[in-house]
């Protein structure tokens, strides 16, 4: 697992609230992995992104996240078989957050707030793979080169 926290400020005040736009206050990432010598594997990740400041004025408010992910699959010699679920809790999530000011045709005056670009909803992915070159550990060097 990893975490990170960090607490960022501007070394002099110039009115912006000691507020640095979009720096995250707290993240992790982590999970579990299995391979079985069998071929079967899977693993249970996650990450999670904190809330944290949109702008210097700390007026706007970037909406943090947690998102989980599953992958499950089977690997015999040169073909494997897999499946990915993305988003497993189907968490509503923004991807991008900017404080932007904008003014629609129409609209009196321009307005300042969040523009968001919508994180992937729950999804699930499979496929097969074909390896046209099987590797075995003896034929590497120590550089990881195929002899």
């Amino acid at each position: 697992m990893d975490l990170t926290a960090c607490e960022a400020v501007f070394t002099s005040n110039a009115g912006n609230g000691d507020a640095v736009a979009l720096a995250p206050r707290l993240t992790m990432a982590g999970g579990i992995s299995m391979r079985h010598p069998s071929g079967l594997y899977g693993s249970f990740r996650g990450r999670h992104l904190d809330d944290r400041p949109a702008d210097e004025g700390n007026q706007f408010e970037a909406k943090g996240f947690s998102i989980f992910d599953l992958a499950v699959g089977y690997r015999h010699r040169r073909w494997e078989v897999f499946t990915y679920v993305l988003n497993v809790f189907n968490t509503d999530w923004y991807d991008a957050q900017f404080e932007n000011e904008s003014r629609l045709k129409g609209e009196p005056s321009v307005v300042t707030y969040i523009h968001v670009v919508p994180g992937m909803p729950f999804n699930a992915q499979g496929g097969v793979k074909f390896y046209f070159l099987h590797v075995r550990k003896k034929e590497f060097e120590n550089d990881g080169h195929v002899r």
